[in-house]
């Protein structure tokens, strides 16, 4: 077994950490505009476990930052100034009522909710009025990374616009106020601080610094949170409800299938991770739930971030006997590099390539015919796909409205987050009642023992932080993903949940 360990001893990252890594890589392009590789990295950075990759708790600094960015927006597209201005925007919905027939528009249980004939009880909490709830999105926008977690805010404000196309929930209109945190810890808690007062719930934030959100949310338990979390302090906080429970792990289910596929290849693994502490942290857990049912990785290498050229890693797995490549803590650029230098020297492994399910790798990889045959699994559905739109009536709904919300916006993880986080919040609101309280959409949160936001998310527990295991595998054909042994609408559902932390 050939094992790199140039790279500092693996450890529980914190998010902080990550982003000082990219900073420390990438700082010339502060205040300008930065390739969009840079954000992926980043971001693949911390969702490199598909979703369901190793988070941990972190102690960034407190601190205070400009003045807060929060705005109004009514449906309509957050537009963001320099650091230390305001957010603003407003706009009606968009886009003109649902209509049944049409599997964009019509949703698989509805949306909103009619206005009661007795009214809905007018202003009954923060945020709240007779014909209006406000909710607050905080996600890093500007900073030395512009439009980092930008995706979030698109895919609630793509959900909040479906919404209020539909009449909105008892009569009301969502809105969003927006902040953007700035990717800095101490923005990021006075995004919380100042929004606090004036929202009704948070809905579909993301930033590297949730942990810093976190220290200033546990003594405000009443105030409910319906968004992704990175943290392990994030996570544990009993008003956070996420709409994929993020746990220390990963699910076994796509190991024992590429073992049972694969057979022997399995005990021949190569692999090459991102150096930086919380994507080793993800090749940590990962690994671990492979081995778990008999993966054995015969060459390992933790990366620098500016790594380009990976020839000599191809030739040690071929000097190794590699048999099956493994990538999913890196970045979709550097997978395809990697297998580029395999194509150049005609090595021909099996290639599972978790992070490969991006837009952009076939363009990476040169074309379809170099990407043809790569493999993998998601925790989600293949939501930009046009031919899974097709199935899942919900992945036709998150494209259209993105489109409509955003015609330029990528249809990228973090969008997708945001929209299932925005429906799980409105679930939950519908269930609450028409008299809105923050108490009660807390309780009605508590009730959803299992989400999947009707297919588009592998099934979890929001309420008991109940990670997915299951999955949906995917191949690259014809320069299509396209499910292989698994339901055409749904899950596999086998394995179990390899958990690494607390």
């Amino acid at each position: 077994m050939t094992t790199d360990r140039r790279s500092s001893p693996m450890r529980r990252a914190t998010p902080s950490l990550v982003l000082v890594v990219l900073l420390g890589v990438f700082a010339a392009g502060c205040g300008t505009h930065v390739d969009p590789e840079i954000r992926r990295q980043a971001a693949d950075a911390l969702l490199s476990g598909g979703g369901g990759g190793g988070s941990g708790s972190s102690s960034g600094a407190d601190g205070a930052s400009g003045p807060t960015q929060d705005g109004a927006v009514a449906g309509g597209d957050a537009t963001v100034t320099d650091a230390g201005g305001t957010t603003s925007a407003t706009g009606g919905t968009s886009g003109g009522a649902a209509t049944g027939g049409d599997p964009a528009t019509s949703g698989a249980a509805g949306a909103g909710a009619p206005a009661p004939v007795g009214g809905n009880g007018g202003a009954t909490d923060v945020g709240v009025t007779a014909d209006a709830i406000t909710i607050g999105t905080v996600a890093s926008l500007s900073g030395p990374i512009p439009g980092l977690f930008e995706g979030a805010v698109n895919g609630t404000n793509a959900y909040v616009k479906y919404v209020n196309s539909t009449g909105g929930v008892y009569g009301r209109q969502l809105e969003i106020a927006v902040g953007d945190d700035q990717n800095e810890c101490g923005a990021n808690q006075n995004r919380y601080r100042d929004l606090s007062p004036k929202v009704f719930a948070f809905v579909g934030g993301f930033s590297v610094f949730d942990e810093c959100a976190a220290r200033v949310m546990k003594p405000q338990p009443k105030v409910p949170l319906v968004q992704y979390a990175l943290s392990g302090a994030a996570n544990a906080l009993p008003n956070l409800f996420s709409p994929q429970a993020s746990v220390p792990g990963y699910a076994t289910g796509p190991f024992e299938y590429w073992t049972k596929k694969y057979g022997a290849k399995t005990k021949k693994v190569g692999t090459v991770y991102s150096q930086n502490a919380a994507a080793a942290d993800s090749h940590r857990a990962i690994s671990a739930a492979a081995k778990s049912v008999g993966w054995e990785f015969i060459y390992e290498r933790g990366a620098a971030s500016t790594e380009q050229d990976f020839t000599a890693d191809i030739v040690r797995m071929r000097q190794d006997g590699v048999e099956l490549v493994f990538l999913m803590a890196t970045t979709a650029q550097n997978a395809a590099r990697i297998k580029r230098a395999a194509d150049s020297q005609d090595f021909r492994p099996v290639w599972i390539v978790q992070v490969a399910y991006d837009q952009s790798f076939i363009t990476f990889m040169g074309g379809p015919e170099a990407a043809e045959g790569v493999e993998g699994a998601n925790l989600f559905s293949l939501y930009f796909g046009e031919d899974e739109a097709k199935r899942v009536p919900e992945v036709a709904l998150y494209q259209q409205w993105m489109k409509r919300n955003n015609p330029k916006a990528n249809l990228d993880v973090f969008s997708m987050y945001g929209w299932t986080s925005a429906k799980l919040f409105v679930q939950a609101l519908k269930d609450a009642g028409p008299k809105a309280t923050r108490a009660g959409l807390l309780a009605s949160l508590k009730k959803v023992q299992d989400y999947d936001a009707d297919g588009m998310l592998a099934p979890s527990g929001p309420a008991p932080k109940r990670p997915a295991t299951c999955y949906v595998l995917w191949q690259i054909k014809g320069g299509k993903y396209v499910r292989v042994d698994t339901p055409a609408t749904g899950y596999r559902c086998d394995g179990t949940y390899f958990r690494t932390g607390a």
